[in-house]
């Protein structure tokens, strides 16, 4: 039997298909770190954004060649939050760690024609 995921008050909380195996892992750490080039593939299809999850809170930023900040001008990710984010064919995630804490962040792109 398939578990819904719940929020705090019961209510069923919406996820968007993804596979990991399209996916990347980067390390956090104290300079910005680029992913890959996030691309569709035959199994995907499509990319139309990204499940993000960090074991560490970590701030990132999507484009072309983008860099991330630990402030204000990237985005803030909590550890052990999942978080989805639209983005292009092509684009990449920059991570860089919030504070003095390190991990890893993972991306998993999304295409809404797939199934996990």
């Amino acid at each position: 039997m398939t578990m819904m995921p719940r929020d705090d008050g019961g209510a069923a909380v919406q996820m968007v298909a993804s596979r990991f195996d399209d996916g990347d892992k980067i390390a956090i750490g104290a300079a910005s770190v680029p992913s890959i080039a996030i691309t569709g593939s035959a199994d995907l299809g499509e990319v139309d954004g990204a499940n993000l999850v960090a074991d560490a809170a970590c701030h990132y930023k999507i484009g072309a060649a983008p860099t991330a900040v630990d402030d204000k001008d990237s985005q803030y990710l909590p550890a052990d939050q999942i978080v989805w984010t639209p983005l292009k064919d092509g684009d990449k995630v920059a991570v860089i760690r919030h504070g003095t804490s390190s991990g890893n962040l993972y991306i998993m792109p999304t295409s809404a024609g797939v199934t996990p």
